[in-house]
């Protein structure tokens, strides 16, 4: 018999490919605690057992580089956001007759497009006026440079 060349891949046990899948079973056994826990909630209790099991598959899962970009462009217009999201909201839930509700599905739905609606209006500010911020005060500094006090 012949040792293995260095050439040769090595695979996983069988044990160490097992223990890949403990996060995302520990996420699963989370769900569905929430799930049977919340059965006095029914319009919520889906949304709130789905939002737990991603934020715990998240937190155990590899960071893909989409998201790492996604994150890395969202983190750039963070202060956009925090400018036009309550007037934004104020002016949806206005045009849209928006009434406060108990939770459900359909409300969840609605908050949803509501949310989705504010983060590209904030995305749209940042990349047509916050993102070229640099660029006019660059431009316009020598105006205000060249002026002479009086």
């Amino acid at each position: 018999m012949t040792a293995p060349t260095a050439s040769a891949t090595v695979r996983p046990s069988k044990n160490q490919e097992a223990q890949r899948f403990y996060p995302q079973l520990d996420g699963l056994r989370v769900f569905a605690v929430t799930f049977v826990l919340m059965r006095h909630l029914d319009d919520v209790r889906l949304p709130v057992a789905f939002l737990l099991w991603v934020i715990l598959h998240c937190a155990t899962a590899p960071v893909l580089p989409v998201y790492r970009r996604a994150a890395h462009r969202f983190a750039h217009s963070s202060y956009t956001l925090y400018l036009v999201h309550l007037p934004m909201l104020i002016f949806l839930k206005a045009v849209l007759h928006v009434p406060r509700t108990t939770p459900s599905g359909h409300a969840f739905l609605v908050g949803a497009g509501i949310m989705t609606a504010i983060l590209l209006y904030a995305q749209l500010v940042y990349e047509f006026f916050e993102k070229k911020t640099d660029r006019v005060r660059n431009w316009i500094r020598p105006i205000f440079a060249k002026r002479q006090p009086v």
